[in-house]
């Protein structure tokens, strides 16, 4: 029953699920996946694990990693000629997959666009219609492309452009002179943006773990640190 099951999560703050079992925490993360609430299922799958690492199974880290809207991302990022697991694994970090996302800034959508952002990109865009999957989707990865043909497919300069505004990211390219990816990601003076860029390509490196019939994307050799952890 979708109403009591949406009943039965909205009982689960965060104080509630500190005092669950582990066991009961798989469950409320799997009851949570169903319902497509990714970010609580998130919220409970993550806090079993860390009480219980044995519970890291197959089965509980595809619910961690779901693949939401995998044909329509693979549809738009195919258009724009980018890798579709690393607009999944972005998607996970922006969003939670919920396409009715709005951050304390204004960012919405699937992909958090700035509505100014999006209009740049198709004057058609505002407000309400960044909450349609397509139309976010579509504006998304053609912002997401063009960031990486700006840094000459940098991943880890795209993810922090995304992030923090390539005017900042320049700044910092010229700041901090590495050629090495990870020594980049460590300087950037903006914690949430290293955690950011650090959280998708962790994402990645589990959703290519997981992965078996979306198309394969590579993303070299740079992995989070903390990729073993979910």
């Amino acid at each position: 029953n979708p109403t009591v099951a949406k009943q039965y999560l909205n009982y689960f703050t965060d104080e509630v699920l500190n005092k669950l079992e582990p066991e009961h925490l798989v469950y409320v993360g799997y009851v949570a996946h169903l319902l497509e609430d990714d970010l609580k299922a998130f919220q409970a799958l993550a806090k079993a694990i860390t009480r219980r690492p044995e519970l890291k199974t197959k089965s509980v880290v595809q619910l961690y990693y779901p693949f939401r809207y995998k044909d329509e991302i693979n549809t738009y990022a195919k258009t724009e000629e980018i890798d579709p697991v690393l607009v999944m694994s972005l998607i996970r970090q922006e969003s939670a997959f919920n396409k009715n996302a709005i951050s304390r800034v204004g960012a919405r959508g699937l992909m958090q666009l700035m509505p100014a952002t999006a209009r740049k990109l198709d004057r058609k865009l505002n407000k309400k219609n960044l909450t349609d999957v397509n139309k976010n989707l579509q504006a998304g990865t053609k912002y997401l492309s063009m960031l990486l043909k700006r840094y000459d497919n940098n991943i880890v300069y795209a993810l922090a452009a995304y992030n923090a505004g390539f005017g900042n990211v320049d700044a910092w390219i010229k700041r901090y002179k590495t050629t090495n990816e990870m020594v980049f990601m460590d300087v950037i003076p903006f914690q949430e943006t290293r955690e950011y860029v650090s959280s998708i390509l962790r994402n990645y490196y589990w959703y290519d773990q997981l992965n078996k019939d979306f198309s394969k994307g590579k993303i070299g050799n740079v992995l989070s640190s903390n990729q073993n952890e979910p």
